[in-house]
């Protein structure tokens, strides 16, 4: 165990607990706790997701949540209702028996689509919890960062009771900001009396691809147990409409473009306003070719080169020209990104765009007398577009979705 001032850290292989009793921080953190079970699959094919609007009366604003969100659990007692679906039962025995038995009857869920998607600084502290709430966060899919501030007052009021009512007045600036990156599988669980001096988020960051997190609490019976529950339900489904729009996640590719664009974003790091700047979790340097003409094709051509050499050791990969052709032509797809996937999502990629170049000329046959001379057929067209992702976005679910479901675990 490790000892800096007041704050007490174990680490393990897999898991980590940083406990700082004079800045009221009790934080665990188990690494892989639940990968490799195919959750985020499960989730995503029943779970239907919404963008909360609703009006704001503390900030005296509409607002919509920077997220998807979704809230099963409560009491049965209360409206509204969803009860806990048994698919996920399993999972949440799991984490609470993880947890010493936490009753746990209420699941909060974010997905978080891209690096646009965000929550902002905020408690979970709430009077129709239990005093000192067990707060478990559960990740899937991508990596994401994980932060969280000291704060001297987490509720700073808005409504002029204060002559300093700036949020900025009641950060503890002598505190370092705490920086986690979760994975999937990972659980991270906030105890003690962390939610009544530290805010955290989920913030924005370039590059992320879909990740989502399942939220356990426990919300107690009689003192505001009603008025707690229709407050979820409020700010993670319905908002201030009656009948809320809602999509499953194969809508949500949809409606965003499909998976393809995550090849376009390049590496690099994103602003935190006046905090700090948070660089994103790669492995690999990006390729920046900025220059125009010769000079832009020769640095792509050179990292091209480096990489199928690699790959000819073990016959894997597309070949050289395949992928400078595709590169080439694409010029908001990341060299580094493309290279990276595993070959069979490469070969599928430069297959669907390989449809999109072809005329609707070349869709009939030369000629019987010489099969040799036969272009691609109008049928042949369309079964490939059916059978590939390609940019329009078409939900199929093969090894392209899969890899993106899985990559933050790798």
């Amino acid at each position: 165990m490790e000892r800096t001032h007041n704050e007490d850290i174990l680490k393990t292989t897999t898991s980590e607990v940083i406990v700082d009793y004079k800045k009221g921080l009790d934080v665990l953190l188990q690494r892989s706790f639940a990968s490799g079970n195919n959750w985020f699959e499960t989730i995503t094919d029943h779970v239907r997701w919404y963008r909360v609007q609703y009006a704001s009366h503390r900030f005296g604003k509409k607002c919509e949540t920077p997220c998807y969100t979704a809230f099963f659990g409560g009491y049965p007692q209360y409206s509204p209702y969803e009860p806990i679906p048994s698919w996920l039962k399993p999972l949440i025995d799991r984490v609470s028996t993880s947890l010493g038995g936490v009753p746990f009857n209420a699941c909060l869920f974010r997905l978080y689509f891209d690096g646009n998607d965000e929550i902002a600084w905020h408690t979970d502290g709430r009077k129709f919890l239990e005093n000192d709430p067990i707060i478990a966060s559960l990740s899937f899919g991508a990596r994401a960062t994980f932060q969280m501030r000291r704060m001297h007052n987490v509720w700073p009021p808005c409504d002029g009771s204060s002559t300093n009512t700036t949020t900025e007045s009641y950060i503890d600036t002598s505190t370092p900001i705490r920086t986690f990156v979760v994975g999937d599988g990972d659980l991270l669980v906030m105890r003690g009396p962390t939610q009544k001096h530290w805010h955290h988020r989920v913030p924005k960051e370039k590059g992320r691809r879909p990740r989502l997190n399942i939220n356990f609490r426990y919300i107690r019976p009689g003192f505001k147990a009603e008025a707690g529950q229709k407050t979820y339900y409020k700010y993670m489904v319905h908002g201030d409409e009656e009948a809320p729009k809602s999509w499953l996640y194969k809508d949500i590719l949809k409606r965003n473009g499909g998976m393809l664009k995550f090849c376009g974003v390049a590496h690099g790091t994103i602003g935190m306003g006046n905090q700090e700047t948070v660089e994103t979790d790669r492995t690999k340097p990006a390729v920046k070719c900025s220059t125009a003409g010769s000079q832009k094709e020769n640095c792509a051509q050179d990292y091209l080169t480096t990489t199928n050499n690699r790959k000819k050791k073990t016959g894997d990969g597309c070949s050289p020209s395949e992928q400078q052709d595709f590169l080439f032509s694409n010029e908001d797809v990341d060299a580094t990104i493309f290279l990276s996937l595993p070959s069979s999502l490469q070969h599928e990629l430069i297959s669907s765009w390989r449809v999109d170049q072809v005329r609707p000329d070349q869709y009939k046959r030369k000629g019987k007398e010489d099969p040799s001379t036969c272009c691609i057929t109008q049928k042949t067209i369309k079964r490939r577009k059916t059978n590939n992702f390609h940019r329009k976005g078409d939900y199929i679910k093969g090894p392209l979705d899969s890899f993106f479901r899985s990559s933050g675990s790798k």
